[in-house]
């Protein structure tokens, strides 16, 4: 994972990854690259819920387990 950090360049702020500063493109595209790993997240977790829940009721159905034991 890498590591952000800022500095001083010249009378500005710089944003530096790994210790190398970024350009303001390459920041950008970082922040949509984290953007869309937080969207797939949201959604996988979305997903492995439904998942887990069609998986016990399928459980209750085979008699596995009960309505209650959630």
């Amino acid at each position: 994972m890498s590591e952000y950090s800022e500095g001083i360049c010249g009378d500005g702020v710089a944003i530096l990854k790994d210790g190398t500063m970024m350009t303001p493109d390459e920041i950008v595209a970082d922040l949509r690259r984290i953007q869309q790993l937080e969207e797939e997240n949201t959604r996988l977790e979305k997903a492995w819920s439904v998942m887990h829940k069609r998986c016990f009721e399928y459980e209750v159905t085979l008699g596995l387990r009960k309505e209650n034991d959630k």
